[in-house]
């Protein structure tokens, strides 16, 4: 089942700005990268303009933003940037439209070194490219992201050592955006599962050798992941517990028990946002996609999933 049934197109923040400013997607053959919606209107003070930085964000360890597109680059071949005062997100859906990730980096995040974004603007990233760039990043340099004004076609990405000797610059080209930007279900869940994200990372790993579907079954009692192949079946059941560190399961609705089928490669993608949360909150709702969220370290955001179901299995 795709995912577009579960979810709708928005403008996001550009609605706010709707009236002030008409935007177009500039399309560029032969250039990949990252895309940009651009201001179409007549550009009297254009010197000025350029003089002025619209986006930048400083990240004290590029770190954190490596491992962000780590957790959501697989299957994936363009994101969306959608920066905005308040902070910066980053969307993508896979290539078998089975699948969403969405990013939230907040503007006041202990790991932002600065932020300063004056206008509300959407970039198109080919995370490929994205990825191999990132590779330039140590661990103890620094990440700056930055983006000049309407008429340039390219968004920079800076990397500078700890001890300030080396500094590496990169500019990605600007790409085109074939979907809008989209919207996360606001809906209330049937059941709500809130684990130890290493705990959820072990059990995908663990039956992905068994079988590669995964039935996720809740009670209020114990949540059990359940997998079958050719020659086995598996199951992990993660109970219920008085310990902080352990699984909590909050039903809603007059519903006992609710389970659905959903598949191990993108349980386990998901995963890879283990190292930047502790715990993971998974909503799910009969025939309905279901939501894995990540609560990054510090509140410096999190990392949404959101995963079509496959066809019902008898449990």
């Amino acid at each position: 089942m795709q995912l577009r049934h579960f979810c709708s197109s928005c403008c996001l923040e550009d609605k706010v700005h709707s009236q002030t400013a008409t935007r177009a997607l500039i399309s560029r053959k032969g250039v990949s990268g990252v895309f940009i919606a651009r201001d179409t209107r007549k550009k009297k003070n254009s010197s000025r303009r350029r003089a002025s930085m619209l986006f930048e964000a400083r990240f004290r360890s590029g770190m954190l933003f490596k491992q962000v597109v780590e957790a959501i680059a697989d299957g994936r071949d363009v994101c969306n940037l959608h920066c905005c005062s308040a902070g910066m997100t980053i969307q993508a859906i896979d290539i078998c439209d089975v699948a969403l990730s969405e990013v939230w980096i907040d503007a006041t995040a202990m790991e932002l070194e600065h932020y300063s974004c004056k206008q509300v603007c959407i970039f198109g990233v080919n995370m490929s490219h994205v990825r191999k760039v990132l590779k330039w990043c140590s661990k103890s340099d620094s990440l700056t992201l930055r983006w000049v004004d309407y008429a340039c076609d390219v968004i920079e990405l800076s990397f500078s050592s700890s001890t300030g000797v080396r500094e590496s610059t990169v500019c990605l080209h600007l790409v085109d955006l074939y979907e809008a930007p989209k919207q996360f279900p606001t809906s209330a869940s049937d059941v709500q599962i809130d684990i130890p994200s290493e705990a959820f990372a072990r059990a995908c790993s663990e039956l992905r050798a068994v079988g590669p579907y995964a039935c996720i079954s809740a009670c209020s009692e114990k949540v059990t992941f359940t997998a079958q192949g050719g020659a086995a079946r598996g199951s992990v059941a993660l109970r219920c517990g008085l310990a902080t560190a352990s699984t909590r399961v909050r039903m809603h609705g007059k519903k006992k028990r609710v389970h659905q089928l959903f598949s191990l490669d993108h349980l386990q993608c998901f995963a890879r946002a283990t190292p930047l949360a502790s715990r993971v909150s998974i909503s799910m709702t009969c025939d309905e996609a279901l939501l894995v969220e990540y609560r990054v370290r510090h509140k410096s955001g999190r990392i949404r999933y959101l995963l079509a179901p496959r066809t019902a299995i008898a449990v």
